[in-house]
Formats: C-alpha cells, sequence, structure tokens
C-alpha cells in the first residue's frame, strides 16, 4: 500500500485523539496504528524510540530497521541504530551515521533534529549544529568507506545504493548504478517501493519526480508480480512523468509474467471501490492478453448502479480506454458500442466524451512512428533520461561572450623608426627578421576568425551546468580536493581557481558513477537536442589536449604558433589576448582544441618560468614513462597532477630564490624613520659628510660608499628623505641600514629621535607592486636618448657576458661552454632564456638586446 485510504487516515487521527485524552499510551496509539499500515515509518519509529527508552535495545533495533525499510528517506532511524548497537564494529557504526547525516542534510530540520537527538550521546560528541560541520562529518566518514570490512560494505550496500539513487536521480543515474541495484534486487526491492511511500507521505526530498521515475523503472525491470498492486497505485499521481513510468514497470512486468501479472490483478478486484476499480481497468490495458481478460475487464460494469454518476462515467471510460490500449482500433469500436448497453447508467456527455477521446488518440497514432522504427525505451533510458529536464537556455545576448575580433598587426613603413626604438629606420633595423617572422608564421593553417559565438557559449554553459549538477556536493569537494591536491598554490585567486577546476572536471575527470568524462556523458544523453555543429563542438572539446607548449612565434594582434614539448609537433593558437602579451620561449600548461579549422585555448593558462620548464618536463617524462601510459591517456588521466607539480615548483621557486647584494646580504628593503629636532643642523651635517650628496630634489639625498670601484664610480648603499619634519632612511638590506643609522647616529644623533623600522621581503614588494602598480617615475632624458644609453649599456654587458664564468655553466664562460656538444646545450638553454626576457622588454616598449648576436658569436642555432 502506497497511497493510505480515506479509512485509514481516519483511523489514525481517532487513534491520535486517543492518546491525547490519556486514554491510550504512546506505545499503544502508534502500536496500534501499526497493525492498520504495518509499513507506517513514523508509528515504526515512535515505537523504536519507547523500546530504547524502556532499555529494549533488541526491540528497539528491530524497529529501527523495519523503518529503514519502509521509507529509505528519513534520517532518524539511522542514527538510533548507531544508539542502539553498541556491540557492533566502529567501522559498521560509522557506516550508520554516515547514512544518517547524509539523510539529515537533505531535509530543513535535519541538522536540528540530529542536534536534540544526539546532543547528550557519546556518539555525538563531535556533530555540531552547522549544516557546513555536518557536511564536512558526512564526508569524514564517507571517507572511511575504504577502509572498512567487506562484510560492513556487504551489509550496508543496498542502502547506500539507494541512497545514491535518492542523491543523484536528479540528474538521472548511470549504467553501473542501475546495474548494482538489479544485481542486488532481492535486498533493494523493499527499498524502492519505500521510496514509493516516502514521497505519498511527504518526507522525499524535494527533487521533482526523478526519484520515483527511476524507482518505478527499477522495480519494473526487477519484474516480480508481486509488485504490482504498488506499482500501478503511481497512475493516479498527478505527474506526467511518473504515470508513465508506471505504465512503463506494469508492460515490464507483464511481458515477463502475463499470467502471474494478471492473477494478480484479478486477485486486486474483490472488495474494490470504483476509484481502485478504475486503476485495475488501467492495469489490465498495459497486460498482454490472456484467456478471460476481455471478460473479466467487463465484469467492472455489472455493478454500476451501486456508484455515483461521475465515478460511473470514470469507471466507463477507464475499461473503454483499457480495450482500446489492449486491441487498438478494434478495442475503439467495441468499446463504443458498449455505450448502448450502458447508456440508461451514464451521463449523457459520456458519448462525447468517448468520442472526442478516441479522435485525438487516433489522430496520434497517425503521427506516431510505428514501433519498429521506435524502439521501446529500456530502464537505462528511464533512469539515465528521464530525469534530466533539458531546459531552454537563457539566450541574454549581453551574456554571450563575443571573442575580439582579429586585426592585421600595423607595421612601420621601410624609412620609418623601428618599432623596437633603437632609432634605426625599419628597414635597416627589424625589417628582414620580421618578414622572416610572418614567412614562418603564414604557414599554419589558422583557419577562418571566429564566428559569432554566441551558440559556442552558450553550450559552454549548459555543460557547466550539467557537470555541477550531474555530481552530489559531496563528489564535487572531492574533485576539488583532487585537482588542488595537498597544497593550494600561492598568489592564485578563486575565480583562476575555479575556472581551471571546471576545465579539468569537464575534459578529464572520469565520475566514479559516470564512467566517461563529463562531455561524453553529455553528449550521449542530449544527443538527440543537439544541431550537428553543436555535436561537432561538442566532440571537438572532447579531443581538446591538455599539455606543455612553448611559444615559437608570435603574430600580433592574431595569435602564437606553438611547439608541444611533451608529445610533440606544433600548432597555431588564434587567441588575440595571448599574442599581445606573449614572447618568444614563453612556455604555458594549457588546453587546446580545434574546431573549425582552428586552434584555441579552452580556458586560463598557466605561464611556467623559462629556468622551470626543463624540471617540469622532465618530471613529466619520468611519471609517464613509469606509468605505462601512452601520452594522450597519460595527460587525460594526469593532467592536475602536471598542474600541481608546476605550481610546487614555481612556488618552491619563489620561496626559495635567495636575491642578495653586492656584499652577499639578502634583499630586505629596509626603512628607517627619524623625528628631525634640528632639521637644519642635520642638513649642515650631511652635506659636510663625503658619504651623502645632495639629490635634484632638495629633500633627497644619496648615501654612497666614499671609496670608488675600479670603474671609478661609487657604489650606492641607501636613500634620505627629508619632509614634514621627520627623516626617512632606505636601504636594500637590513645591514646596509644598521650601518646606515649608526652614521646618522654619529653625524647627528643629538638632532635626530629614532621613530621606528620596516623591513619588506623583496617576494613581499612583488606582490604589493603586482597588486597596486604605481606610475613609472618620469625620466629627466628624452625617451629616444634614454633608449640609446640603456642600449649601449647592454650591448657592453652581453659583449662582456660572452667570456664571464657562469654557475649555470659549471664555472666556463659560455665561449668556452659552446666548444663541447654538452656544452653547447647548456649555453642553447641559457640563451633560451635570455632571449625570452629580453623579448618581453621589447613587447613592452623598453630598451632590450637582440640575443641573435650572441648566437651568431657562438655558432648556435
Amino acid at each position: 500500500m502506497i497511497f493510505p485510504p480515506k479509512s485509514i487516515l481516519e483511523a489514525r487521527r481517532a487513534l491520535f485523539k486517543e492518546m491525547e485524552a490519556g486514554n491510550l499510551t504512546r506505545e499503544q496509539a502508534f502500536g496500534q496504528a501499526l497493525e492498520l499500515d504495518p509499513f507506517d515509518a513514523v508509528s515504526l519509529m515512535v515505537i523504536g524510540g519507547e523500546r530504547y527508552k524502556a532499555g529494549d535495545l533488541t526491540g528497539a533495533v528491530e524497529y529501527c530497521w523495519r523503518a529503514v525499510n519502509a521509507d529509505p528517506c528519513r534520517f532518524e532511524p539511522w542514527f538510533k541504530l548507531a544508539a542502539c548497537l553498541p556491540g557492533e564494529s566502529q567501522a559498521f557504526r560509522d557506516g550508520l551515521l554516515e547514512m544518517g547525516a547524509r539523510k539529515a542534510l537533505r531535509d530543513p530540520e535535519g541538522v536540528e533534529h540530529f542536534r536534540k537527538a544526539f546532543k547528550d550521546k557519546p556518539e555525538a560528541a563531535n556533530f555540531p549544529d552547522s549544516v557546513a560541520t555536518l557536511e564536512l562529518v558526512a564526508n569524514s566518514l564517507f571517507e572511511k568507506r575504504w577502509d572498512e570490512p567487506e562484510d560492513v560494505s556487504q551489509r550496508l550496500r543496498p542502502y547506500r545504493l539507494i541512497d545514491d539513487l535518492l542523491e543523484i536521480a536528479e540528474v538521472g543515474l548511470d549504467a553501473d548504478l542501475v546495474d548494482q541495484i538489479l544485481e542486488d534486487s532481492a535486498r533493494c526491492q523493499p527499498l524502492l517501493i519505500g521510496v514509493l511511500r516516502a514521497m505519498a507521505s511527504g518526507s522525499l526530498p524535494d527533487a521533482g519526480p526523478a526519484p520515483m521515475v527511476c524507482s518505478l523503472a527499477l522495480l519494473g525491470e526487477i519484474g516480480d508480480a508481486a509488485l504490482l498492486p504498488d506499482v500501478i497505485e503511481c497512475y493516479t499521481v498527478n505527474n506526467e512523468d511518473i504515470q508513465e513510468a508506471s505504465h512503463w514497470a506494469v508492460k515490464r512486468i507483464a511481458a515477463r509474467r502475463p499470467e502471474e501479472s494478471f492473477d494478480t490483478i484479478r486477485k486486486l478486484a474483490p472488495g474494490a471501490d470504483a476509484g481502485e476499480r478504475c486503476i485495475l481497468a488501467m492495469a489490465l490495458g498495459d497486460i498482454p492478453e490472456q484467456a478471460g481478460k476481455r471478460d473479466f475487464l467487463l465484469g467492472f460494469l455489472d455493478d454500476l448502479a451501486a456508484y455515483s454518476q461521475s465515478e460511473r462515467q470514470d469507471l466507463f471510460m477507464a475499461v473503454a480506454f483499457s480495450l482500446e490500449n489492449s486491441e487498438g482500433a478494434k478495442g475503439r469500436e467495441f468499446a463504443l458500442s458498449l455505450l448502448s448497453r450502458h447508456t440508461a447508467m451514464l451521463p449523457k456527455r459520456t458519448r462525447a466524451d468517448l468520442q472526442k477521446a478516441f479522435k485525438a488518440h487516433e489522430a496520434m497514432d497517425r503521427t506516431t512512428p510505428d514501433a519498429d522504427d521506435y524502439p521501446e525505451a529500456t530502464v537505462y533510458d528511464l533512469c539515465h533520461l528521464a530525469a534530466y529536464d533539458d531546459e531552454d537556455e537563457d539566450d541574454d545576448e549581453d551574456e554571450d561572450f563575443v571573442p575580439e575580433p582579429v586585426r592585421r598587426s600595423v607595421l612601420p613603413g621601410r624609412n620609418d623608426p623601428c618599432w623596437c626604438g633603437s632609432g634605426k629606420k625599419y628597414k635597416k633595423c627589424h625589417l628582414e627578421s620580421d618578414e622572416k617572422s610572418r614567412g614562418a608564421a603564414s604557414s599554419p593553417k589558422v583557419g577562418p576568425p571566429p564566428k559569432d559565438d554566441a551558440e559556442e557559449a552558450a553550450l559552454r554553459r549548459r555543460l557547466i551546468e550539467f557537470a555541477t549538477a550531474s555530481m552530489p556536493k559531496r563528489e564535487l569537494q572531492e574533485t576539488l580536493q583532487t585537482f588542488v591536491g595537498p597544497k593550494r598554490p600561492a598568489g592564485v585567486d578563486d575565480e583562476t581557481l575555479s575556472m581551471e577546476t571546471v576545465d579539468w572536471v569537464i575534459h578529464d575527470y572520469v565520475s566514479p558513477r559516470l564512467g566517461r568524462p563529463i562531455i561524453q556523458e553529455f553528449l550521449k544523453r542530449n544527443a538527440g537536442g543537439l544541431t550537428a555543429r553543436q555535436r561537432n563542438m561538442l566532440e571537438a572539446w572532447s579531443r581538446a589536449h591538455f599539455s606543455l607548449f612553448e611559444v615559437q612565434d608570435v603574430r600580433p594582434g592574431a595569435g602564437v604558433r606553438l611547439k608541444d614539448l611533451l608529445v610533440g609537433g606544433e600548432l597555431f593558437v588564434l587567441d588575440v589576448s595571448t599574442s599581445k602579451r606573449a614572447a618568444l620561449w614563453d612556455c604555458y600548461l594549457a588546453r587546446v582544441e580545434e574546431f573549425e579549422g582552428r586552434h584555441q585555448f579552452t580556458a586560463t593558462v598557466l605561464t611556467v618560468p623559462q629556468p622551470l620548464v626543463a624540471p617540469l618536463t622532465e618530471w613529466a617524462i619520468d611519471t609517464q614513462r613509469r606509468s605505462g601510459l601512452g601520452w594522450d591517456a597519460f595527460l587525460r588521466a594526469n593532467s592536475h597532477k602536471l598542474r600541481q607539480e608546476a605550481h610546487r615548483l614555481i612556488d618552491h621557486d619563489t620561496g626559495s630564490r635567495r636575491v642578495v647584494s653586492f656584499e652577499g646580504d639578502d634583499l630586505v628593503f629596509s626603512r628607517a624613520r627619524y623625528v628631525l629636532l634640528d632639521e637644519e643642523a642635520v642638513r649642515r651635517a650631511l652635506d659636510q659628510s663625503k658619504a651623502f650628496i645632495h639629490e635634484e630634489n632638495p629633500a633627497d639625498y644619496g648615501w654612497l660608499d666614499e671609496a670608488e670601484d675600479a670603474t671609478g664610480g661609487r657604489r650606492a648603499f641607501g636613500h634620505i628623505h627629508i619632509a614634514g619634519n621627520e627623516l626617512t632612511l632606505e636601504c636594500s638590506t637590513r645591514q646596509r641600514l644598521k650601518r646606515g643609522k649608526a652614521l646618522l647616529r654619529n653625524l647627528a644623533g643629538e638632532h635626530l629621535r629614532h621613530l621606528d623600522d620596516d623591513f619588506t621581503t623583496w617576494q613581499a614588494a612583488m606582490r604589493e607592486r603586482k597588486e597596486s602598480p604605481s606610475a613609472p617615475k618620469a625620466s629627466s632624458l628624452p625617451p629616444e636618448v634614454e633608449r640609446e644609453l640603456l642600449q649601449k649599456v647592454l650591448d657592453d654587458h652581453y659583449r662582456k657576458w660572452l667570456d664571464m664564468r657562469l654557475p649555470a655553466l659549471d664555472g666556463k664562460t659560455p665561449r668556452e661552454a659552446a666548444g663541447t656538444p654538452e656544452g653547447r646545450a647548456q649555453v642553447a638553454d641559457l640563451l633560451k632564456m635570455i632571449e625570452n626576457g629580453e623579448d618581453h622588454k621589447r613587447r613592452d616598449g623598453l630598451a632590450w638586446y637582440d640575443v641573435s648576436k650572441l648566437k651568431a658569436e657562438l655558432g648556435i642555432e
């Protein structure tokens, strides 16, 4: 019994009144309620609680297990079981608590009920009141499953399977979960019926019709004719999806056991009222032809006079539709002939209503494909698709991403000044190299400019929404932890991390529930509702390739040519924004997709500093070899680990990199502040000292080494600024600040009062600079003069560099190292790092050095 009849509902109310009046104890009242309906979950829980209070743990356990089977949506009996089974293993009791916590989280009052019921129990000592914490507790208990004994897993298996159904039915069950429930059908069957009862009692989580549809489909596939009485009750539920699923289930059961099914329906007829006979008549229409079936069906009309006018018409229409369902056009003709026999007993509108309905059905028959062309739905179809409502997407044009159009790069004329700022004419500077670059870059097929991608943006939104809806909260949290790894990367904001995670979940993550990546699952579920272009788009996205790429060439305003450092091969990525900031030899961890003749990045791109490319590449190659997988399979299975390793190297490099002064002291921006007690006296002391010189601004002094170096210059140690009755001494190391403070104390200590010191590491200063970039200080030199001077400095530096002994080359000079194959490779890598940095300077409009001069000098391509 799914829906208790009116008589039972009235009897329950009477029992409650008797209990309120003191004529019945609580246990007596609910015990009599159980005699009316042995599957009354509320009564079972109440009696279980009463037995627990009385110290009858065996009785409490019995009633709680009955409550669990009667209604698998309720959380209370699970917590009670954990309290009633102190002799069970801790693993089993953890499993019970986990089930209770998961179910409590689906109930708006679950957390509060849990707090009140278990606040004094030792098992719940660590269970606080908040939903967020209870979620963490549920997840923590879930993780213990991996180490629990096999016998515990087996005992709880059917309950967990049905709980998985309740949690993900909203987005459809994967084939594996369907198969597992069917494999354990004997134990899952009563729980599936319990889901139907939960719908009737109102304890079913607010997830729409999905859990009911899935449960009915599974009951139909199990195929036990004894289930028919419960299944056909769902014919009357006011939801089309549930009605269709219940009809499918009856047909599925009857197709396997026609005689047994007919006999089950026939046994329900005696004592059935008009409404119940209507349901039985409809069920007979879903059962294959059996001897005596038509006569039995017509027998429902023998007692029409005993019912009201409306009940008579409802019953007659039910019989007529059952005949039509069983016999088609022949059944319709026979049903119309029955009208003349029962006209006197039926309302006058019955004939018109029936004829109108039959005409509508005939029209539908003419437009419905033949059964051979329209295969019958399977249990997988119902569980997989029926719950997923492919709603219309919001096509708000304002929210759609419109790609930036590709624009032709504007180059200077032959006799114009070169774009690099050298002051030379373009034809005598970069014309030749630019023409070579354009020639090399023109070879890749870059495809047409992007179309209006409103359709693509809408499809991406649908895919992301499907991905987040396809997994329960617990699994989403676990995937985030898997993607991020043991340590969150430094400096990555929440929005970027979210985009990276979603990109990985969509393309590479394989949910145990689905058995395939999200894109493939979405394509399978929605294949019939997609345009040809959308299907091609999704297939292209599913082939998107994650790897480590190196920039070989930049086409400003168009994109970048990349070399895959792991798999090999080159491709051109059409990306205007990247082309604006990319420099030669930049390296990216990225995912690239190809669609309609062009390659594009799918989400965020992680830039890997050149010095870290080699160790990251070595890690990837070594890990791939040990895995035994091909590169494509390896990268799909380990793209998140590759990103984690890149972040680890970046974080370690940033944290361990030592930047030192000339004296070898760590670079720490240091500052001391003083109150000026006598500004004139302080200024006189500074002016008289050889260590301090006035700068252009009267408020500023430079602190220099009193001795000249080999070049005749004096090394700068710090800077003093005087303003607002304060003096500030700034240095680049703690040691220099200490020396500067001692110098000031000797020169003008009596005229100064020290306020405080503060120190900022160079890493923190760089972070602050990125977060709050200040405007560059204006130079007093004309731009062309400043560039010329800096260019001379760079030329002089790199001319000397060729003969410097470098630690990176094991103490050899670049010229010496280039004399051996191993050394040439080291020099080539070093030149690549230098060229990458210089190309960034060039892109930023700064003075830069053309590394090709060094390559030519060393004979390195």
